[in-house]
């Protein structure tokens, strides 16, 4: 029951543009994924001013991570770079709304904000976590305990509730909201389905952490008994992404909105309502801005605290960056050759 009429506009325009030739289509792709690398850039420059070494760091990690490769190497994968690009664009309106300088414009950033939220939605439904981001933002930046009446914070949360519920009226009357019988299957217990939760986020952690051995359609099943999830990598690497969100809350709470943002743009697919396809790689693109994010801000407080040696710790810091991008680099090449023509696609995703 997808309902993305930007998206397929999009294809429409490629069309009118190269026809069947594929080229054209991946090219646009491209450009897409180089627009929002350039909007990531802006929002960690944002976030981590008044530095520029550390968001340029971030935003070519991203540009590089290989679990990008399905959403721009294949043409229809370009869903998530669209949604992504909106959302990152509205989210940027939303900030400058929220600075103390003059709001002259305030109004006018609002509606651009909706109105960016409202394209995002329109190209995939996973866009629908940019109020939840924002008001996760506003609580780890802000340092007055009564700024939750601030208008700052009010405004744009309504004007976004008004917007989503303009989508769902669109969405309902086009395609409705219950899929098809049998597409979602109901017939586990509770603790399967909360296990399945932990395991799933922990599946897409390690994709993040360690974003090798890719495969378009994931390995995950449902489990059958206890034994099965103490046994699981993914259970225990969920659970410590919890231990670290707690603790980033106290030690850090920029941190732990990095941390936050991986978990609330995967919440629509973390098997809460069981999925058909419990994992996809290419459901990690804009939870990806989140870990980008986490380590740009981690290199950030780390050249705040060492004030003493901070050319070293940036010296440390570009070496280290230019290695995992190489590394990055390489994987992401080497994940592009399963997607030279379908058979190649199929066999390496079997293998």
């Amino acid at each position: 029951i997808y309902y993305r009429p930007v998206t397929i506009f999009s294809h429409f325009i490629d069309y009118t543009l190269y026809g069947l030739n594929p080229g054209g289509h991946h090219f646009s792709n491209l450009v897409f994924h180089t627009l929002v690398t350039l909007l990531v850039f802006q929002l960690f420059l944002y976030l981590c001013k008044p530095r520029l070494l550390i968001p340029l760091i971030g935003a070519s990690l991203f540009a590089l991570h290989p679990i990008h490769t399905h959403s721009v190497s294949y043409i229809m994968g370009r869903t998530d770079i669209l949604a992504a690009l909106f959302f990152l664009g509205g989210l940027i309106l939303l900030l400058r709304v929220t600075g103390q300088e003059a709001q002259r414009y305030r109004r006018l950033q609002i509606v651009g904000a909706c109105f960016c939220y409202l394209l995002a939605l329109l190209c995939k439904e996973i866009a629908v976590t940019l109020p939840l981001i924002f008001i996760l933002y506003w609580f780890c930046w802000s340092t007055d305990s009564s700024s939750w009446k601030d208008s700052r914070f009010t405004s744009p949360c309504l004007s976004l509730c008004v917007t989503l519920a303009f989508y769902l009226m669109l969405r309902g009357s086009a395609v409705g909201f219950i899929p098809s019988e049998d597409a979602i299957p109901s017939w586990y217990s509770l603790w399967q389905r909360g296990s399945l939760v932990v395991i799933t986020c922990g599946f897409y952690l390690q994709k993040l952490l360690f974003p090798f051995r890719l495969c378009y359609f994931s390995n995950l099943s449902v489990p059958v008994n206890w034994l099965a999830v103490v046994q699981s990598s993914y259970f225990w690497t969920g659970i410590l992404w919890i231990i670290a969100c707690a603790i980033s809350l106290k030690l850090s709470r920029r941190l732990a909105f990095a941390l936050g943002w991986i978990g609330v743009t995967l919440f629509p697919v973390l098997n809460i309502i069981l999925l058909p396809t419990l994992a996809r790689e290419n459901f990690l693109y804009l939870p990806s801005v989140g870990f980008c994010l986490f380590l740009c801000l981690l290199m950030h407080s780390l050249a705040n605290e060492v004030q003493y040696s901070r050319r070293r710790v940036l010296g440390a810091t570009v070496t280290a960056s230019i290695l995992l991008g190489i590394l990055y680099s390489g994987a992401t090449i080497q994940r592009n050759t399963s997607y030279r023509d379908p058979v190649t696609f199929l066999e390496s995703t079997l293998k």
